[in-house]
């Protein structure tokens, strides 16, 4: 497959599984700190309504994280690009940082940017998540790490 081929599946499907971070950009407030919220509702607290939440087991449809970490995982796929996938049964602070950060991902495709694992930490974090919980950016390159 030609590396074209294989960069444009990578983006095409973007998964993540459960799990810790800092600050970012774009601009959505972010939510308090509530227990319990819906998926959808903690969507529409940074005015996010038109996204739809599928809750999923299916190893394909979610990414295959239903069948790593625990069942703790979301996607999103660019074929469906106004709906999420998530684990069903997550904690209510998983549920947070999974929704806020596959709806990351649905602004970025519709932006037009890059799928980033990093930026979409940032941003749900931004947007009210926990840090702890985020899973890539203790793995992302920090500002001085471009300077070196």
């Amino acid at each position: 497959m030609a590396l074209a081929g294989v960069a444009a599946a990578i983006i095409a499907t973007v998964c993540i599984t459960h799990a810790s971070v800092t600050a970012p950009s774009r601009a959505r407030s972010a939510i308090p700190a509530q227990p319990a919220l819906t998926a959808p509702q903690i969507l529409a607290g940074i005015g996010a309504h038109d996204v739809e939440v599928v809750f999923t087991s299916d190893v394909e449809t979610n990414c295959g994280a239903a069948a790593s970490d625990g069942g703790n995982g979301g996607c999103f796929h660019s074929a469906t690009p106004n709906t999420i996938y998530l684990s069903p049964g997550l904690t209510p602070t998983s549920l947070r940082y999974l929704t806020l950060h596959e709806y990351a991902h649905v602004t970025q495709h519709r932006d037009g940017t890059a799928m980033d694992e990093c930026e979409a930490d940032r941003l749900a974090i931004a947007w009210g998540a926990d840090p702890r919980f985020a899973h890539y950016l203790p793995t992302c390159p920090t500002p001085e790490d471009a300077t070196r």
